[in-house]
């Protein structure tokens, strides 16, 4: 009899590499590892494929060690599961179409908590960015698993805010396989993600980051998540994707508004036209799961101009100009006193001598 691991390996890369529709045939035979033992004519017959993809399969799975690439796994550190592992995670056993076995690094035991995915624009606004990076650390701290796709922008704000409590837990999905870093930009990011969390994968070692693969991916981010949160988003972006995948698997789908008009609020606001929850703060998510946020530790001590300054900064940002115009009594004063929010973690400063208030502040 085959090996159900071995069954499921086998498939998955076959499905990958030779272009077969593994999960048609472990559909019409009932399980990988009665696939493997069906004859040649017979996949063809009940499996729902060509002549062509029959004996493309036949020829992979004759040739193919299913054995030895585990071997080879383990010695790149990567772990493999597949359904037939009580590991494997048992949110994605409820969706269509769930992964025929997952690549990954870290401890993938932290999607047996309350995951939440956190997703939105690749080219975000520093608003954007910064109310992801928030929820991210509002969500962990309550012990909600963030999950998110390492892109960059709000994926990546959103890993960097899980992170940032200690036991902050946090998951990211990709679109390629493990030896592949992608971007460039996020390698540290993603050491800390496999240290804290994990990141996973069903692109077997080797797969290119290509367009395709992304929309397939999502599947699974919202799969293994209780509800999807859309940070900003343009009307086509991927985003909107998994938001899809969201409702299609039964799950919660929230959006952040934004502007009227703003391209970046353009995907959201239509998703909250559509039903969406809106979500303006971590607790409009923990909320509808019966979550308790975490405590609050006291903000730092500000002195009155810092207050009254504080009061006058917006999240999307202000110019200095205007700030000296409409903040009397602090000439000679503003420049030191921006510096001292900023480096107190409740202001920010952007491009062109603007300043906005960190979210949650």
């Amino acid at each position: 009899m085959t090996d159900a691991r071995f069954a499921y390996l086998t498939l998955l890369e076959a499905g990958f590499t030779r272009g077969v529709d593994a999960h048609a045939l472990v559909s019409a035979f009932g399980g990988a590892a009665a696939v493997m033992e069906t004859p040649l004519a017979a996949l063809t017959l009940k499996g729902g494929i060509t002549h062509g993809g029959a004996r493309s399969f036949d020829h992979f799975r004759r040739w193919f060690d299913a054995e030895k690439r585990l071997e080879e796994l383990q010695t790149l550190d990567i772990g493999f599961v597949c359904p037939a592992d009580p590991a494997y995670p048992s949110a994605l056993r409820q969706i269509p179409h769930s992964p025929l076995g997952l690549y990954f690094v870290g401890d993938l035991s932290v999607l047996d908590t309350t995951c939440i995915a956190l997703v939105g624009a690749r080219e975000a606004s520093p608003y954007g960015l910064d109310l992801a990076r928030n929820l991210g650390q509002r969500l962990a701290e309550a012990g909600v698993c963030v999950v998110s796709g390492m892109a960059r922008g709000v994926d990546a704000a959103a890993h960097w805010g899980a992170l940032a409590p200690r036991g902050g837990r946090t998951a990211a999905v990709l679109g390629c396989g493990l030896d592949v870093t992608y971007p460039r930009e996020n390698r540290r990011l993603r050491e800390q993600v496999a240290k804290r969390g994990c990141v996973l994968t069903e692109y077997p070692p080797g797969t290119q980051p290509l367009r395709p693969n992304f929309p397939r991916r999502n599947r699974i981010l919202s799969g293994l998540s209780r509800a999807v949160v859309v940070v900003e988003a343009t009307t086509r972006s991927g985003s909107l994707i998994t938001a899809g995948h969201a409702l299609d698997q039964g799950r919660d789908v929230f959006a952040v508004p934004g502007d009227v008009g703003r391209p970046l609020s353009k995907g959201t606001n239509a998703l909250l036209k559509e039903g969406a929850i809106p979500c303006t703060e971590a607790g409009d998510v923990l909320g509808e799961y019966g979550i308790s946020p975490a405590p609050t530790t006291p903000g730092p001590s500000l002195s009155v101009q810092e207050s009254a300054l504080l009061d006058l900064l917006e999240p999307r940002g202000v110019h200095g100009d205007w700030l000296a115009e409409n903040a009397p009594g602090l000439e000679g004063k503003l420049d030191l006193l921006l510096a001292g929010l900023v480096t107190k973690g409740l202001a920010r400063r952007l491009p062109g001598n603007r300043y906005a208030r960190s979210s949650g502040n």
